[in-house]
């Protein structure tokens, strides 16, 4: 399935760097993609925070792994699934 999104062009993948314009458009590129990126998960980030609705009902469960006994490494994944689908989506729209 992939190949074909890729064969039919619903994708932006490309097979050399000289399709994307050379070297300095792919920089470019990268940049403005890891900024974007950053900023979105930055704002989706905060607005967890600054929502009631959002941070009660969503967010708040990762920050309820916070003393000595509970805050080990898993406490980084222990999210609500909608928590993290918010916190992926500026990887996919962007």
């Amino acid at each position: 399935f992939c190949d074909w999104l890729v064969e039919e062009g619903y994708t932006m993948a490309y097979y050399d760097v000289s399709e994307v314009g050379g070297w300095g458009t792919y920089l470019i590129y990268t940049l403005a993609y890891f900024m974007l990126v950053e900023i979105g998960i930055y704002w989706m980030h905060r607005t967890l925070h600054t929502n009631k609705f959002l941070y009660k009902y969503i967010h708040a469960l990762h920050h309820s792994y916070n003393s000595p006994e509970t805050l080990t490494p898993w406490a980084s994944i222990a999210f609500n699934p909608l928590d993290g689908i918010l916190q992926a989506s500026p990887y996919v729209f962007w």
